[in-house]
């Protein structure tokens, strides 16, 4: 079984109260979001073990992050609710940081 296959292609909505206690109003450890969905667990213990993200990787990031901003924020969470969750994700990791723009936040992971 490869790595990849580690991370699984079904992306499923956890319920809202799943993320309840998660706020956003400052800088969190973003593990506390991964945690609450396999498929976000999956992707913190590839991270952990240092594995570079790829493409398929970066989108299943993005879901579980639009699902934790959509469960606690509803449908239209403020610019600095997702400013803070982008900066919440490079704190914990590194890697995910763009390493050529002035907001080393902001990277290939992008919320509608």
């Amino acid at each position: 079984m490869s790595e990849d296959d580690n991370i699984t292609d079904n992306i499923n909505t956890p319920p809202q109260n799943s993320y309840r206690s998660i706020s956003l109003d400052k800088v969190i450890d973003i593990n506390t979001v991964f945690s609450q969905t396999p498929t976000g667990r999956n992707i913190k213990e590839l991270l952990l073990e240092g594995k570079k993200p790829d493409g398929k990787m970066l989108s299943q990031i993005t879901h579980v992050l639009c699902d934790c901003l959509l469960a606690v924020y509803g449908e239209r969470p403020s610019t600095d609710h997702k400013e803070m969750i982008a900066k919440s994700l490079v704190k914990t990791y590194p890697i995910l940081g763009s390493t050529v723009s002035e907001q080393p936040y902001i990277r290939e992971v992008i919320f509608i």
